[in-house]
């Protein structure tokens, strides 16, 4: 038998014949997997997604002519045949459990592991095969059954109707053809709707059960009217990290290199003079002053501890200290003496909240982020970590995260509090300086209150996540939190300000190892963990610096693998969003990475046995879109807290804005539908097209952005020059719908300004309402795409 050449018609897609003999969704290795009628006179297929096999079913060119179940293993790139089955004609999987059923003249079969068929009670002439909560099949006769335990019964909603094909939706609809022609009828009626628009050679449901199916025109959307849409969800971009627009503002740089060596050093609780400073000194004194947490702008140093030699000093009121050391040289008779000054950071005792037995052993959850990382920057900067996080931490990677807003905050408010950056208002700078986040609202707390011992590790405190824009905590968001002990070290920022000699140390160490270090460390403590480690100074202005961590972070991988903590913790390593005012910023390539941070989940091995599902859903989650807000969801789910997600709908429909990707996604989710709006989302299904200096909309978008830059600035003018436009880049409009809805009045405009003065580039979208001919822009609608 010449497989070969089924394997090559498998993919082909010809206009000279467009009769679809059978369609599946296979979400590893293609969008939409289409099979047409070829060489081999295929007939059905189905593929099993708990190993990427896809079994189908064809006519053998011998005469005569034999009905043969055939299959190919996707990822061993070997196809075979599987004999023992006269004219074998239909095949369903039960992706649960992952059992593949054919059906041939001689009733209905089961196939084993082994790849060898057994028979099933049914004798009957089988035609067609679906699988959804039990074995659904048509036979000559045209009826309808339904095989489950062991017996086969009339579906009662098709009694005395003629069936060909038949699937079942989400919604408990039975989509049927007959003749090729359409039907629906709801399971538990009677009433048939006919839908004859159509004229159906193959009918299928993904994993989610949403229906599809397709004809001479190509493969489409059911709803639940049974209207067709070609809208398959997103269409992310195509882009190659190591493109030529990549690598001309690809650089390198040496590892990090910190001068001296510390004398003192902490192991948890307890800090102490280095045996290496002891041998090499005498006499060694060292004061301690802790640095104390008043609030997110305030601290308070200590009055010091003076202790000797190898005393130690207990971490009690801070996990941070100032020390300063004086010691003498062993061979200098006390002639000579030394001194050092340095800032060090342990873990204190923190008692954490009584739980009930059922609560004791849930999950740890540890997050760890770099700042401006996008997917393509992690892979093109980070490959040794990449490598080792895939292959050896067995991490997915989301191929489909996508931002939803600007900058650090609007990457993180979602995943940390399950709310948008807009639902925190009072306590943005530009509107009260006296409001404070709500520490109780982040995750933070809720972690603390199930009996978490909570940390939140950040450094570049003078621009933090949540005190550039916004006020910060007034109290600490998590027991243990660097914000003061990076504030007193920096001398709020100005280390970074002054230059960079120093600027990437603490100390003997480069500062994301001491986070690294300090993460490592809080992951040992003996209560349920959750941690969140935000490293942005490495990465935040110049990106190109992150090489510098690979080895490093290499090292923590192999770690938290050896050391067994990913047994028991959900391991997040992210990027917060793509570099932001790099020079590639002002490319189509910047644009998107931007948009599509690093994003990637290590379930723990505990939770891969509880839920196997789970590992399934995750993997066929990281090609669908997703945002922070499930990121959220998902820690939740993980720790058993999935009660306490919100509820939020997205505007204008009735779907949750954030999911848990332990469980499956639609594949037809679209960025209307996750609550992306259209400035930031990636998917490329909408047509844009370029809007002339002639058509009237062009000047009234540019004068709109250039009015509201301005007006943002008003109240700061003092301060602000108000701005010109220097330059109009390009205006383009979305002409089509982005929804799988109808046609809608409101249409999108996309436009590149420069103004005066420094030349500053802004990036906007301004939407079109027709029932008001009214434009409208707003903070979240515009970045500044210019350093």
């Amino acid at each position: 038998m010449k497989l070969i050449l089924l394997i090559a018609s498998f993919f082909a897609f010809t206009d000279a014949d467009k009769r679809c003999r059978g369609v599946d969704f296979d979400e590893k290795y293609f969008n939409l997997l289409i099979v047409k009628e070829g060489i081999n006179h295929l007939h059905d297929l189905a593929i099993n997604r708990n190993d990427n096999n896809v079994f189908f079913t064809y006519e053998t060119l011998t005469t005569p002519p034999l009905r043969v179940l055939g299959y190919i293993e996707l990822d061993a790139k070997k196809a075979g045949i599987i004999g023992g089955i006269r004219n074998a004609t239909a095949v369903a999987v039960d992706q649960f459990y992952g059992k593949v059923y054919v059906g041939g003249a001689d009733g209905l079969f089961k196939i084993n592991n082994q790849k060898i068929p057994e028979r099933l009670p049914i004798q009957d002439d089988i035609r067609s095969l679906h699988y959804k909560d039990g074995l659904y099949f048509t036979n000559s006769k045209r009826e309808a059954y339904k095989f489950e335990d062991g017996y086969a019964s009339l579906v009662p909603e098709l009694l005395g109707v003629e069936v060909d094909r038949l699937v079942i939706d989400d919604e408990n609809n039975i989509f049927f053809t007959q003749n090729k022609k359409l039907f629906r009828v709801k399971i538990g009626t009677r009433a048939i709707n006919t839908h004859e628009m159509y004229i159906v050679d193959a009918l299928t449901t993904d994993k989610y059960n949403k229906p599809y199916i397709c004809t001479r025109k190509g493969v489409a959307h059911l709803n639940i009217f049974g209207d067709a849409s070609s809208e398959l969800g997103c269409t992310f971009p195509e882009i190659n990290p190591f493109s030529e627009v990549a690598m001309k503002f690809n650089r390198d740089y040496p590892k990090i290199n910190c001068k001296g060596r510390d004398w003192v050093t902490c192991n948890m609780s307890e800090c102490f003079v280095t045996e290496e400073t002891l041998l090499e000194l005498k006499d060694v004194s060292c004061t301690y002053k802790d640095i104390v947490y008043i609030d997110d702008h305030n601290y308070k140093v200590a009055d010091g501890v003076k202790l000797f030699n190898d005393e130690k000093y207990i971490l009690n009121q801070s996990d941070y200290f100032k020390v300063s050391c004086y010691g003498y040289d062993r061979k200098g008779f006390n002639l000579l003496s030394r001194r050092w000054l340095g800032y060090k950071v342990g873990i204190r005792p923190v008692s954490v909240p009584p739980v009930t037995a059922a609560r004791m052993d849930s999950l740890n959850v540890l997050i760890m982020a770099f700042d401006s990382t996008a997917y393509n920057g992690f892979v093109r900067k980070l490959p040794k970590s990449y490598k080792v996080l895939v292959e050896e931490v067995g991490a997915v990677i989301l191929k489909g995260y996508n931002i939803v807003g600007d900058g650090t905050p609007d990457a993180l408010f979602p995943i940390l509090s399950g709310k948008h950056e807009w639902q925190h208002p009072s306590a943005r700078i530009r509107y009260s300086k006296y409001i404070h986040l709500d520490s109780d609202l982040f995750i933070f707390h809720t972690a603390k209150e199930d009996g978490y011992r909570t940390a939140y590790y950040e450094d570049m405190p003078w621009i933090g996540s949540f005190q550039y824009r916004y006020n910060g905590f007034n109290k600490c968001p998590a027991d243990h939190y660097l914000r003061p002990f990076l504030m007193e070290e920096s001398k709020s920022g100005s280390k970074w300000w002054h230059g960079t000699k120093g600027r990437y140390c603490i100390g003997d160490k480069p500062q994301y190892k001491v986070l690294m270090d300090l993460t490592k460390q809080f992951m040992n403590v003996s209560a349920k963990k959750f941690c969140f480690t935000f490293m942005a100074d490495i990465s935040h202005d110049e990106f190109n610096m992150i090489s510098t961590v690979d080895d490093d972070l290499v090292e923590f991988l192999r770690y938290i693998k050896q050391s067994k903590i990913l047994e028991n913790t959900l391991f997040i390593l992210m990027g917060d969003h793509g570099p932001r005012f790099s020079p590639m910023r002002n490319t189509y390539q910047g644009k998107i990475e931007e948009r599509m941070p690093f994003m990637s989940i290590a379930l723990p091995e505990k939770l891969k046995r509880e839920r196997p599902d789970a590992v399934w859903s995750l993997k066929s989650n990281s090609k669908v879109l997703t945002t922070p807000f499930d990121i959220h969801t998902t820690v939740l789910d993980a720790m058993g807290l999935k009660r306490l997600a919100s509820d939020y709908k997205v505007p204008n429909t009735n779907t949750l804005r954030g999911f848990s990707l332990l469980e499956p996604i639609s594949s037809t989710r679209n960025c209307e539908e996750a609550g992306i709006h259209p400035h930031w989302c990636v998917c490329t299904n909408a047509k844009w097209r370029t809007v002339s200096r002639e058509d009237a909309a062009y000047k009234r978008v540019v004068d709109l952005l250039c009015i509201y830059i301005n007006n943002v600035t008003a109240e700061k003018r003092s301060q602000c020059a108000e701005r010109k436009l220097t330059k109009v880049e390009w205006v383009i409009r979305r002409d089509v719908k982005w929804t799988n809805s109808t046609l809608q009045e409101t249409t999108f405009y996309q436009l590149v300004i420069v103004m005066s003065p420094g030349l500053a580039i802004f990036e906007a979208t301004v939407q079109y309402t027709a029932s008001n001919d009214s434009f409208t822009v707003t903070d979240g609608d515009i970045s500044r795409i210019s350093a």
